[in-house]
């Protein structure tokens, strides 16, 4: 997702420690339908694409790519897009590149997720947009969304996080299950900006209590 006003981010991208073809297509430099050749390594894997980051990994420099088949591609797996179409599909970067022969793996190096709370990023969280990332906060779910959704508020800043099931199975989670910590990928879909945890991304723990709000229940729910 992009906003309009980007100007001065495009200024200092020369200079920027995170300067790429990704940060740079997540600021604004390159229009929709340009072509553009990026490197990155592969953060998660669905059926039909992928999310990749640029390293140093920081704000903007996660893309999603969507290539199809992505049955070949695993995490970790360090790779360069040719000529992939850059497009905001419902307002979620991406490049599109369905040439499967003109992504080339180079190697492999799972990459360490971004670390931060959820009161740091929920500001603006499109700078993480597709990036790897792990909220430390401890979370109680509050709510089913349906659909594979579910809303879990921080112990730490009562901020409910909104989270999807693109690569987790959410179907044992109960209402007030809590969960010390999330790690997975933060995407854009349907109007707003989703947690979705990797399939062993939920960090099971004492869940400490830092909030009154949350119920004896919740303590006794963990993880049942």
């Amino acid at each position: 997702m992009k906003k309009l006003l980007l100007v001065a981010l495009t200024l200092i991208v020369s200079t920027s420690a995170f300067a790429g073809v990704i940060y740079d297509l997540n600021t604004g430099v390159y229009a929709q339908g340009d072509l553009v050749t990026a490197s990155g390594t592969i953060t998660g894997v669905r059926y039909n694409g992928f999310s990749m980051t640029e390293l140093p990994a920081g704000p903007y420099t996660g893309v999603w790519v969507y290539c199809g088949d992505a049955s070949g591609f695993a995490i970790g797996d360090e790779i360069t897009i040719t000529d992939g179409e850059y497009t905001e599909y419902y307002d979620l970067s991406e490049i599109i590149q369905l040439n499967l022969a003109l992504i080339t793996i180079t190697g492999n190096a799972p990459v360490a997720p971004m670390v931060m709370t959820v009161a740091a990023a929920a500001a603006d969280y499109e700078p993480w947009e597709s990036g790897f990332v792990t909220f430390t906060d401890g979370f109680w779910v509050v709510e089913l969304l349906g659909y594979g959704e579910w809303a879990a508020r921080s112990y730490q800043s009562s901020i409910d996080l909104i989270n999807d099931d693109y690569f987790f199975d959410e179907t044992g989670l109960e209402v007030e299950m809590c969960y010390d910590g999330v790690t997975g990928i933060m995407l854009f879909g349907y109007g707003a900006f989703k947690m979705n945890p990797m399939a062993d991304g939920l960090v099971v723990g004492d869940c400490v209590i830092a909030n009154e709000e949350v119920s004896f229940g919740a303590v006794k729910a963990l993880y049942r």
